[in-house]
């Protein structure tokens, strides 16, 4: 580290304002040649501090002017360690240079007790000294005093930077206390840290932010073309970020018939014989299954033999005047017309048909055949497939960015080369589990020509919502997740 210059003879001039005062204290008490030989020094002192005032002026930040300060006076003064403290943005200040160290851990020891000195010095607003000097403060100095106990120096004393009345920094010497305590050398600490104030305080409000430190320290990291290169970069990705682009939403969809019919089990029976298979095109009133009649035939002509008997018996009655007998062998003749109306409509269902055009969906009653069925069993599911409805499962957090009659582009599986256009037909209100998952189920309506969809065919929908800017699209799902998280 190259030393102060300190040119010797000449006049005093641009003298700093304290060593300016000294000057014409010492002409008018002292002889005239110890007076030109405090003038010589005061001079020389003047050069020191001036010299030193400008290399920190071309320092490139604040911490590199901090470590030109520290440096410069630790070996101008022969002191054993100086450094430097400026103020935080947001209070207190905060060690930016020690001197011998280019680079130091805050959280080392000697880091440690030098920061409690600034922070004891800074929290009085005013200079100190340890050993103390007279019997001032002594109460306020307790990190001073184990500075120098830890350190095993002599003295210590920092003197307070104040820019515009408040305190803006804390300059720390330690050393042997003939050197750190020698009036002549405190007033010289004094005089330069008055001066070097208000450089360092344009340097800090030049430097700005921690934002503003980091992208010069990359600019210089990376080069001038390099960087004029990513700045480019950069302004073209923020452009891009702010254009209007329409909000594509992914969800899963699956394809179902617009409406579809049951064939169930009209009574509990058996089954004798199914005529269709799944996938068979069908027509209304065509004979899907017959279901085995002869317990319904064995209970009908039972039931017949008991009308007739009791026919008989009504008109026998009625033959002999027995009108008791009559009238209940009349109401026996009503209840078996009743049980015979049943039985006869059952006998009439016996073969189940198909109750509208369309494919049979399931219903496969092979395995079934001779096997017994309850009343209301679902035997077929049979669907026509010239008009499908496909339901896009919608996520619950994109629900307020879609509406009726938006574009939506439908990829199924096995056919993912073969987009299909669609817009939302309907939107339902409710939401649902599907998969896990909380959505919103919005329907699509397509033609089927030549059928070559079928019901239960998944697939992938995009569907375009509304046009926001770029980054807005790519990231409002992330800042809404760290919203509910922020207080």
């Amino acid at each position: 580290m190259p030393m102060l210059h300190s040119p010797h003879g000449g006049q005093v001039s641009n003298l700093p304002v304290s060593l300016q005062r000294d000057h014409d204290e010492l002409v008018g008490r002292e002889p005239r040649g110890q007076v030109e030989n405090l003038s010589r020094d005061l001079a020389a002192a003047t050069a020191a501090i001036l010299d030193l005032n400008s290399r920190v002026a071309q320092a490139d930040g604040l911490t590199a002017a901090s470590r030109v300060v520290v440096e410069q006076l630790a070996a101008h003064l022969t002191l054993d360690r100086v450094a430097l403290a400026w103020r935080r943005s947001n209070g207190g200040c905060v060690l930016r240079a020690i001197s011998g160290v280019p680079r130091f851990d805050p959280r080392s020891e000697t880091a440690a007790l030098l920061q409690a000195v600034a922070d004891e010095a800074a929290s009085r607003g005013s200079d100190g000294s340890w050993p103390p000097i007279g019997l001032m403060n002594r109460h306020a100095l307790l990190a001073h005093r184990r500075l120098v106990e830890t350190s095993r120096v002599d003295a210590v004393a920092p003197f307070v930077l104040r820019d515009g009345g408040r305190v803006a920094g804390v300059l720390i010497v330690s050393g042997s206390r003939a050197t750190v305590q020698d009036p002549t050398q405190v007033r010289f600490l004094r005089t330069a840290a008055d001066c070097l104030v208000s450089t360092l305080a344009l340097i800090a409000r030049v430097e700005g932010s921690w934002l503003r430190r980091s992208w010069t320290t990359l600019r210089r990291a990376v080069g001038r073309r390099a960087f004029a290169a990513m700045t480019a970069a950069a302004v073209i990705v923020v452009a891009a970020m702010a254009l209007p682009m329409p909000y594509r939403i992914s969800a899963r969809c699956v394809i179902e018939p617009m409406q579809r019919r049951f064939v169930v089990a009209p009574h509990q029976g058996l089954i004798e014989t199914s005529l269709v298979q799944p996938g068979d095109v069908v027509r209304a009133g065509q004979a899907l299954a017959r279901m085995d009649g002869r317990e319904v035939r064995w209970e009908l002509a039972g039931l017949e033999a008991d009308r007739r008997q009791a026919q008989q018996q009504h008109d026998s009655s009625l033959a002999r005047g027995d009108l008791g007998k009559s009238e209940l062998a009349r109401l026996e003749v009503e209840q078996l017309d009743a049980k015979l109306g049943l039985l006869r409509r059952r006998e009439s269902l016996l073969e189940l048909k198909a109750p509208l055009d369309g494919v049979v969906l399931s219903g496969s009653l092979e395995k079934l055949s001779s096997a017994p069925v309850e009343t209301g069993q679902v035997l077929f599911e049979i669907a026509p497939l010239d008009q499908l409805r496909v339901e896009v499962a919608v996520p619950a957090a994109d629900y307020r960015h879609i509406a009726v009659g938006e574009a939506v582009e439908l990829r199924f599986d096995g056919r993912l080369s073969e987009p299909i256009s669609g817009t939302l037909a309907r939107i339902r209100p409710r939401s649902e589990i599907r998969d896990s998952t909380d959505v919103f189920v919005a329907e699509v309506e397509l033609p089927n020509l030549n059928e070559s969809l079928r019901p239960g065919q998944r697939g992938h929908a995009v569907v375009t919502g509304p046009r926001n800017p770029l980054a807005w699209n790519l990231f409002h799902k992330a800042f809404d997740r760290v919203r509910i998280w922020l207080p």
